[in-house]
């Protein structure tokens, strides 16, 4: 129904969740950083290049429910936690 914004609005954000339009994003540390990697912290230099998987993100079970896969308008929190 394209008259119904909120409707258009979760359309637009599933289809997005299901193919972004961007895989991935890249950023450069600025500053030196730690993070739990498999229970051990493990500390990177400023300067790394870090690669966010948004594809992987968007496709979270965890997040999105077992039906992740699936075309879902009334997922739960779409809008709100959303990467694009």
């Amino acid at each position: 129904n394209l008259d119904d914004r909120d409707e258009v609005v979760k359309y637009i954000y599933e289809v997005n969740r299901l193919r972004p339009p961007v895989g991935h994003s890249h950023h450069v540390a600025v500053e030196d950083f730690t993070v739990k990697i498999l229970g051990k912290d493990r500390t990177f230099p400023k300067g790394t290049v870090i690669l966010i998987p948004i594809s992987l993100t968007m496709l979270d079970k965890n997040k999105w429910g077992s039906d992740v896969h699936e075309f879902n308008l009334d997922r739960r929190n779409l809008v709100d936690e959303s990467m694009i």
